[in-house]
């Protein structure tokens, strides 16, 4: 497997890399469709894991206990709303 370098775009504490985007730590077109492209080849082979805590249906009761676990600070891991099967 090819490496993945990031050398000036990984910020030195993890913590920073909540909630962001690939680009958020590029600066060009060609850079981010790069990076992207490999992470997602990452994402889909099964090198890299997503934790996904737990999947809500699309509907107000749904939608509010996703925001409940949420606001509630034990999740760990992706928060889903299907909006479809």
């Amino acid at each position: 497997m090819g490496s993945l370098r990031f050398p000036r775009c990984i910020p030195s504490h993890t913590s920073a890399l909540r909630g962001s985007r690939v680009a958020n730590y590029t600066v060009t077109l060609e850079e981010r469709n790069h990076y992207g492209a490999e992470l997602w080849r990452l994402v889909s082979d099964g090198t890299l894991k997503i934790n996904i805590h737990a999947e809500y249906s699309f509907t107000a009761e749904g939608v509010r206990q996703a925001h409940t676990d949420l606001t509630t600070g034990k999740t760990t891991g992706k928060l889903l709303i299907k909006v479809a099967d």
